[in-house]
């Protein structure tokens, strides 16, 4: 029986992109297929509304079926499926969740067993996927638009010096918990770009 390793990807773009460089590193290093379920981690993300957005990237790995992503009573059965992992050593578990954000060593080594594994990662650390860098500067070459408004504004920044400029805006950024950048952060990206 062959491998497979199923990810959870939530978050906007760029927890997207390290959830995915991690699951894709280790599906490498475990020639298991790697699936992607772009659904369960954005269906009760009602605060931010994220979805998912790694479709416009050439990415090697089909999207989760259903029954890949434990619906019917997806919340339930990730439940079921954690707990009953959790009492296992890691190289066992059938759903591995990784717990915080710091680096876990373990996930990186891990040899995963026949048929599917669960994977509900941060990936975080350049640690999880620094030795294939260039297979996934490969993966994540952009696809280029293919309707109308894209295609023309594809065109007209392709016609002309453009930058872009990302702005992360959480919150009213009034404490000191605030998660938004600060002023002087877009001030100085301005500025290099003048």
């Amino acid at each position: 029986m062959s491998r497979k390793l199923i990810v959870r990807l939530k978050g906007g773009l760029g927890n997207q992109l390290f959830c995915y460089a991690a699951a894709r590193r280790l599906a490498w290093a475990n020639d298991a297929e790697l699936v992607l379920d772009a659904v369960t981690g954005f269906k009760y993300d009602h605060l931010y509304r994220r979805t998912y957005a790694l479709g416009c990237f050439r990415i090697p790995a089909r999207l989760a079926t259903s029954a890949e992503q434990m619906e019917p009573l997806g919340r339930v059965r990730r439940l079921i499926a954690r707990k009953l992992s959790e009492r296992k050593p890691l190289a066992q578990r059938r759903y591995i969740q990784q717990v915080g954000v710091d680096f876990d060593p373990g996930i990186v080594s891990l040899r995963l067993q026949a048929g599917a594994t669960y994977i509900d990662p941060f990936g975080q650390s350049e640690w999880y996927f620094d030795d294939i860098r260039e297979q996934l500067q490969q993966d994540l070459v952009m696809v280029g638009p293919t309707d109308q408004e894209n295609v023309a504004i594809a065109v007209q920044i392709n016609s002309t010096e453009s930058v872009a400029l990302h702005v992360r805006w959480f919150d009213a950024g009034n404490g000191a918990n605030s998660s938004n950048m600060s002023l002087a952060y877009y001030t100085q990206a301005i500025l290099q770009l003048l």
